[in-house]
């Protein structure tokens, strides 16, 4: 299969080239870029055509997946041209900026029998199916504790800017809702989001709170601002596991859970494992057996939420 990436952003280049480099399906990736594409970004025999305009990769790539990784604004209308050039789909997170984008894109998608996929990446590594064993098999989760927050961004960054669809919880409440979603199941019944500072109007820091039936919440620190965090804390009456990197695993490295059963504590060792590679693995599996609705129904889970949130901060999605 060849895939076709509109976009040759920091998180293509750094992890998602590599993730699927490591799947022998996947014989080239063509790329459209704004900016020149280096030479060796891949292997020579890997790289396939390059376009420095998106229409006409559209038009003239014979690729069967195209993958966007562009700023946040120019999902929708990029998915959208993606699909109806007859293309399964892979965006970044957020996928879309509100409800109505997201739905309208799986009708499009369903109509025309085509994979739609948000890239949560996070779930395909070994540590998060090792913490799901865990819980399942010792009474279940009933807390989550997590942060995702950094050191402030370059100038410039489109995360602070609005028009492009900046702001922390677009950019960053993907994360724990994504983990409600696979931990908790079912929607949230109660939603908070406070913003805790902003820059350039939008908020940069912010605190989630999502509260499910019978007494299961999730708290979450999210933000630009900060010293770096990223860690995910799981709990319940016979369990609790910490996990540190939880959002981003190294994809050579092996991982480390902290984990306390019946009050003894003890470590989990994690084999190593690309979660970009696990994910885009994911994806051709569901585009062979026709299964697409694994990941449009994550998708309209996370973006009901996300527009909860974006609601109680008072921005109408």
């Amino acid at each position: 299969m060849k895939i076709l990436t509109l976009g040759c952003s920091s998180i293509a280049r750094r992890r998602a080239f590599p993730g699927m480099l490591a799947l022998p399906a996947i014989e080239q990736i063509d790329i459209a870029s704004k900016r020149p594409v280096p030479a060796d970004l891949l292997p020579a025999d890997r790289l396939g055509a390059t376009f420095d305009d998106y229409a006409v990769a559209l038009e003239k790539s014979d690729a069967t997946l195209v993958y966007v990784s562009l700023v946040n604004s120019l999902h929708l209308p990029m998915v959208e041209a993606a699909l109806r050039s007859g293309r399964h789909v892979v965006v970044d997170k957020p996928a879309f900026l509100t409800l109505g984008e997201t739905e309208k894109m799986l009708a499009l998608a369903e109509a025309r029998d085509l994979l739609l996929a948000e890239a949560v990446v996070f779930a395909d590594h070994p540590q998060f199916d090792a913490l799901r064993r865990v819980a399942s098999e010792n009474g279940g989760a009933t807390r989550i504790q997590t942060t995702f927050s950094f050191p402030p961004l370059g100038e410039g960054n489109f995360r602070y800017n609005p028009d492009l669809g900046g702001g922390v919880v677009n950019d960053v409440a993907p994360y724990p809702v994504a983990v409600g979603r696979l931990l908790f199941q079912g929607s949230p019944v109660s939603v908070s989001c406070r913003p805790l500072a902003w820059q350039h109007g939008v908020p940069v820091s912010a605190l989630i709170t999502l509260i499910w039936q019978n007494g299961r919440a999730l708290t979450a620190f999210i933000g630009y601002d900060t010293e770096y965090r990223n860690n995910l804390s799981v709990f319940g009456p016979g369990m609790a596991v910490d996990m540190d990197r939880a959002y981003t695993p190294p994809p050579l490295e092996s991982t480390l859970l902290n984990v306390r059963i019946a009050n003894e504590p003890q470590q989990m060792a994690i084999p190593a494992g690309d979660n970009f590679t696990g994910f885009f693995g994911r994806v051709l599996a569901r585009i062979e057996d026709g299964r697409h609705g694994e990941f449009a129904d994550a998708m309209r889970d996370d973006a009901m939420v996300m527009d909860m949130l974006r609601l109680d901060m008072g921005f109408a999605g």
